[in-house]
């Protein structure tokens, strides 16, 4: 896997290289993003202190972008090769009235079956169709469709589970002043929720999932660059921090299980999800 992940971003920093040389493209390296997931409980420093370093960068020329990331283990070892966890490579473009993107993430543990995202966007009216494939099976395809009904603005998203071979449907609403709904129809556990806002900065957002009857509570406040929640379920609390500098996830069990606290610094571009 190190030597795939060397010859990966070989790749990505010859394709940057050259849009620099070729085209003064805009070339941007990422500040490093340090994460420590921290895990009670007994076991030694490895299953219990994971802490990891995540790196980006990304090239731009025009309406083409292209970018590759990877996150590496930050605990001392002998190993080299086991040190890269996670990459991924991603490139965009745009054609016509539409805007096309693929995103690509490798693991260490299965890096020949990669998962692939493929996003295309038709831009003058908003239409996204997304489709999701892991090692050349298809995962999922969905269409997102927005339009305004009696004035509220409804979203829909409709699509198919080739796992279970089953339709899915998300469907949401925002009626003003921050106040909207949503639904989430799938084949295991459809879910209700609503969004009510308390002032410009908080919220409270209850779920409902109707088969496995689990609700759940989420309050969020509205922070300069970021936001802190806190949800709650019949299993425990999670409270979430995010400043846009700091990101501290808690995870909190009531049955006194092993909590976990993930704590990370550095760009907003720092994962693969990006």
């Amino acid at each position: 896997f190190f030597f795939i992940f060397k010859d990966i971003m070989r790749f990505t920093s010859t394709l940057c290289l050259a849009l620099v040389v070729g085209a003064q493209a805009n070339v941007n390296i990422g500040r490093p993003s340090f994460t420590v997931n921290v895990k009670n409980g007994s076991g030694d420093l490895k299953s219990s202190l994971s802490p990891t370093l995540s790196q980006t960068l990304s090239a731009s020329y025009s309406d083409f972008k292209a970018g590759a990331g990877v996150k590496v283990s930050a605990l001392p070892t002998s190993d080299v090769s086991s040190l890269p966890q996670s990459f991924w490579l991603a490139a965009s473009q745009k054609v016509g009235r539409f805007k096309t993107a693929c995103h690509a993430a490798f693991s260490a543990g299965d890096a020949s079956r990669p998962k692939i995202t493929v996003v295309a966007t038709d831009e003058p009216t908003g239409t996204v169709l997304k489709s999701v494939s892991k090692g050349g099976d298809m995962e999922s395809l969905v269409l997102t469709t927005a339009f305004d009904a009696g004035g509220a603005q409804v979203v829909l998203k409709p699509g198919w589970d080739f796992g279970s071979r089953s339709p899915c449907l998300q469907a949401g609403a925002s009626v003003g002043s921050g106040l909207a709904v949503g639904a989430d129809v799938d084949s295991d556990d459809a879910t209700l929720e609503v969004t009510y806002p308390l002032s410009d900065a908080d919220a409270v957002k209850p779920s409902y999932a109707v088969k496995s009857r689990r609700l759940r509570v989420a309050l969020t406040r509205e922070l300069e660059g970021g936001k802190i929640g806190a949800t709650f379920d019949r299993e425990g609390v999670d409270v979430r921090w995010n400043d846009g500098e700091w990101l501290c996830d808690v995870k909190l069990p009531y049955d006194g299980g092993r909590s976990e606290v993930k704590m990370s610094r550095g760009s907003g571009c720092a994962t693969s999800s990006c």
